[in-house]
């Protein structure tokens, strides 16, 4: 699972660039911020600017599509621990991989929206966030 658009707060369409990336490989929805000029994975407490819209390994400087993060879209991913205090409105950090948030609160940077159970006791499940 990665960051898929879940849902669009307005009706305009959702832009695509075409951006240099670093010595990575890129999957659909990862979390990606430019570094130095070139795209990087997006993990922790860095804030992404960026999702893939590719599933490659990039050779570096090498251009692929991205979109820009919005904040108007609520995005779909997974939470990569068991959240056993987080709740709705809590900000959590992005997983290593780039694809899955974390239940750390400490410096997160993505708003949980909602989660499909009264508590998240299961790593793997539907999380609900923006940025």
């Amino acid at each position: 699972m990665a960051f898929i658009p879940h849902i669009i707060g307005n009706t305009e369409q959702t832009a695509f660039e075409y951006l240099p990336c670093d010595n990575i490989t890129v999957y659909v929805g990862m979390a990606l911020v430019l570094s130095g000029g070139i795209l990087v994975a997006a993990t922790g407490t860095t804030a992404p600017t960026y999702f893939s819209m590719t599933a490659k390994t990039c050779e570096q400087d090498e251009i692929i599509p991205v979109t820009p993060v919005r904040k108007d879209i609520i995005y779909e991913t997974i939470n990569q621990a068991v959240f056993t205090s987080v709740v709705p409105g809590d900000l959590v950090t992005l997983h290593t991989d780039a694809m899955q948030v974390t239940a750390t609160e400490t410096n997160g940077v993505a708003t949980v929206v909602s989660f499909p159970t009264a508590a998240v006791t299961a790593t793997g499940e539907k999380i609900l966030v923006r940025f």
